[in-house]
């Protein structure tokens, strides 16, 4: 019992450390914040240590959230130069988790290749166009247990 206790205080004692990434989910509705509040946000954010911010999609269906000059590449110029890496994320289908479940084999294939040519036109897209001092790039689509289970899922996923 002491043990277990004294691993407790110790690790009570450890500092605490906040990861310094942040991880941004862009949505419609965020294009009513402004300019000034964006800048404000990513300075709170590098004030806390932040330093790379992650962002899940720049496109999400028929939303690329106003494109080169929209909101969303407005918003990500404010945040690098707050001081914020950019790590991208590129195109995500609204209903991915739909169509997941209702394909097998060359329908998975096929939808597989789709979004990644959505995704590749979504980067070419971004380089050419934002012109944002991008460090990484991220494919949104989420690789889960449940979804690739069975062998043939995941050979289709492969290939």
């Amino acid at each position: 019992m002491r043990k277990i206790l004294a691993l407790c205080l110790l690790a009570l004692c450890l500092p605490a450390t906040a990861d310094q990434r942040l991880f941004y989910q862009p949505l419609n509705r965020d294009a009513s914040i402004t300019p000034a509040q964006w800048q404000q946000l990513w300075h709170a954010t590098v004030a806390q240590g932040g330093k790379t911010l992650i962002v899940q999609w720049s496109a999400y269906g028929d939303s690329d959230f106003g494109g080169a000059q929209g909101w969303l590449a407005n918003s990500l110029r404010s945040a690098h130069a707050q001081g914020l890496q950019l790590v991208l994320g590129l195109y995500m289908d609204p209903a991915y988790y739909q169509r997941l479940e209702a394909l097998d084999g060359e329908g998975q294939n096929s939808y597989w290749k789709a979004q990644l040519g959505r995704s590749l036109s979504q980067y070419q897209q971004l380089r050419n166009t934002w012109q944002l001092p991008v460090d990484g790039w991220y494919l949104p689509m989420e690789l889960d247990d449940q979804h690739f289970r069975e062998a043939e899922r995941r050979d289709a996923l492969y290939s």
